[in-house]
């Protein structure tokens, strides 16, 4: 765990303008505030807060402004910023981490959100016949590019001597897993080179950096660990809203903030989609040990789901947007589920609930302004019979890990027993020197008590979601029809021959199971519709999707909110690629490490939400689990289904919504 006293320095550098003619980009403003806000709740959520000091380098646009002032404002900030010249990169920023001190255990961070560029411009002696840059606010006026070399160097000053500093270099542009955004079509990179440098004009030089061995130029590498949107021969994508790669970063460290170096970049290659070979993320560390530490470090937690607190002044009650949708209940039979305000201590408890919305009491509550429409809230009980854990077979050392663990960890579907003679959902064995789950043993032991304890919630957390029922008494099932095409034995190369490959189109009922199997080996996909019928007695109403995986993660993304009518009587399932394409067709996949453990199928479960109201369902999602050779699944042969899963999730609410099952069963055949 991170020392008292710790600090993080943060050299944050975003650029939308450049001179020099360069063509500008329109989200780098936005990823940088982006991973501002993350880093201030992830060093303000620890039990021993870490002191942050970021220093900013940033060339705003119009909108950039515009989004800082927004961010300054909702923030209460006094946000400053120097310009990202090539003077102010090389210096002001590796200037700023050097001051990590390595008594301290401090951190240090430099993020780049900007054009990068590479150049053949290559000194004799370096083996590379081209070099990676990072283009600077001046590069194409009066300076140059910062090149990778360069950039080595300044890592080797900050670092020099500082084996205890924990140093991550983050890099979402183009071309940037070469270095430790096209013209904007959606892409951050530059095709033309600066003015060029001779090794004589590099950083470092004076210094002796670059030494020459065996007719080579070479020089050290700095011990810190680097995350870059792509590898060194790729472009990395570019929107409005940021960079596809520090979204897809942010959203995952949200729900996952413990995740290892490793571990994110796994998961956001998959999130990235398997079709799309243009960008994919990559991680390397000097120390290949050290891609297993967790993000920032030893002892981060997982960012805190919160709910907006807001005050109705109308019927002069507080209200927290998130209902029974989101799997809140009442407080009822002696069990409370209750919220606590954000940066208080103050806390009130949840007395009806709604389809979206849900009324909170409390006599602590009138501590707050009600005025104010910035509040947040996190849910710390919940009134429901959690999953059961039985621990009666670990040593007490074990247990009372787990009991510290759980005491310092809001767990809100799992529930410890201790007594052997009790039944139990599930049961935690040791193995390996490790915890272990023994109902899934694809899910591979964990040594640390904090991290177990997070992946037991999330598979609580993903049993009680999986139970989800609405009121089917406000909709009539008559009303909607429901399509599948199932595509198998194509030859899916990428998303744009994946959207033109056709299957085998049917109806298909709700609970019916939708069976998908890989033949000569190619994955198959499959398209899902749903229509309002002509003869419908429903004017409108709203459509969602929950998917939940295999490896228990629960996805949101497929369908968010289409409303269907008379007018408009059709929904798709589909989701945007990383070229910003919308695709109809949704790929599956089962991993061939399935196949060691003599398993040939996997269950997943898409739930189709039909409700009177638009609903945001993304405060569900959550990411797959790193499991044994990344996938878990439940036998072909069938098991008991845990308690949780029985247990139907129980609401009062005004307004309607309506779940409709799919199951899906995927299956690879084991090769003899």
């Amino acid at each position: 765990m991170p020392e008292k006293g710790k600090t993080l320095y943060a050299s944050l550098i975003g650029l939308n303008q450049y001179e020099g003619g360069v063509k500008p980009l329109y989200g780098c403003i936005n990823d940088v505030l982006k991973i501002d806000a993350l880093l201030r709740v992830f060093c303000e959520q620890k039990k021993e807060p870490i002191e942050y000091k970021p220093l900013y380098l940033l060339s705003p646009d119009e909108a950039g402004n515009k989004e800082l002032e927004k961010y300054r404002n909702s923030m209460d900030l006094n946000l400053t910023y120097s310009a990202p010249t090539f003077q102010n990169v090389s210096q002001l920023a590796f200037a700023h981490m050097e001051k990590a001190i390595d008594e301290k255990k401090d951190l240090c961070l430099l993020y780049f959100s900007g054009h990068g560029g590479t150049t053949t411009d290559v000194p004799p002696g370096f083996k590379t016949g081209k070099i990676e840059t990072l283009v600077c606010q001046d590069s194409r006026s009066n300076a140059r590019d910062l090149r990778d070399k360069e950039i080595s160097f300044l890592l080797h000053r900050v670092l020099d001597k500082k084996s205890m500093v924990h140093c991550l270099v983050i890099m979402d542009c183009c071309h940037s897993g070469g270095m430790t955004r096209g013209e904007y079509e959606g892409y951050r990179s530059i095709d033309y080179s600066d003015k060029g440098a001779k090794l004589k004009e590099y950083l470092g030089f004076k210094e002796g950096f670059y030494k020459v061995t065996g007719g080579q130029l070479v020089f050290p590498i700095a011990d810190y660990v680097h995350l870059a949107a792509c590898s060194a021969d790729q472009k990395a994508i570019d929107s409005s809203d940021g960079g596809y790669f520090t979204k897809a970063l942010v959203d995952m460290l949200i729900k996952d903030g413990r995740a290892s170096y490793r571990q994110i970049t796994k998961k956001l290659n998959a999130s990235f989609t398997v079709y799309n070979n243009r960008q994919t993320p990559i991680v390397h560390s000097r120390e290949d040990w050290k891609l297993d530490r967790e993000f920032l470090g030893e002892g981060l937690v997982s960012i805190k789901r919160t709910f907006e607190l807001r005050y109705n002044r109308e019927r002069g009650r507080w209200q927290l947007n998130a209902g029974s949708i989101h799997g809140l209940v009442p407080s009822k039979d002696g069990s409370r589920t209750r919220i606590r305000v954000d940066g208080t201590n103050i806390e009130g408890e949840l007395t009806v609930v709604e389809l979206a919305r849900s009324i909170v009491s409390g006599d602590d509550l009138n501590q707050l302004d009600i005025f104010d429409d910035s509040h947040s809230a996190s849910l710390i009980a919940l009134a429901i019979q959690p999953i059961t854990m039985g621990i009666s077979r670990l040593n007490e050392a074990m247990k009372r890990e787990l009991a510290q663990a759980k005491e310092n960890h809001n767990c809100l579907f799992v529930k410890f027993l201790a007594d052997s003679s009790k039944n139990c959902s599930f049961q935690i064995i040791a193995k390996n020197n490790g915890f272990s789950l023994e109902q899934h043993p694809c899910i591979s032991p964990r040594g640390d008590a904090i991290e177990f304890l997070e992946i037991i919630e999330s598979v609580a957390r993903y049993s009680y979601f999986r139970s989800l029922i609405g009121d089917p008494s406000g909709f009539n099932l008559m009303d909607f029809e429901f399509t599948v095409e199932a595509i198998e034995g194509k030859l899916i190369r990428n998303s744009r021959s994946l959207s033109r490959v056709k299957g085998k189109v049917s109806i298909i009922h709700p609970n019916a199971t939708l069976c998908l199997n890989y033949i000569n080996n190619r994955q198959p996909a499959f398209r899902f519709s749903i229509r309002l019928r002509e003869n419908s007695n429903r004017i409108d109403c709203f459509v969602s999707a929950l998917y939940f995986s295999s490896e228990f993660g629960i996805y949101d993304n497929f369908l968010a909110n289409v409303s269907l009518s008379f007018e408009n009587p059709l929904a798709h399932l589909n989701y945007f690629n990383t070229e910003n394409s919308l695709i109809h067709a949704i790929p599956l996949k089962v991993n061939t490490a399935f196949s060691e453990k003599g398993i040939e199928c996997v269950d997943e479960c898409l739930k189709i939400i039909i409700s009177d109201r638009p609903l945001d369902l993304s405060i569900i999602s959550q990411p797959d689990l790193i499991l044994n050779n990344r996938n878990v699944m439940r036998s072909s042969k069938g098991k008991k289904r845990s308690k949780i899963r029985e247990q139907a999730i129980t609401k009062d609410f005004f307004e309607t919504f309506v779940v409709y099952d799919f199951p899906i069963r995927l299956c690879r055949q084991i090769a003899v």
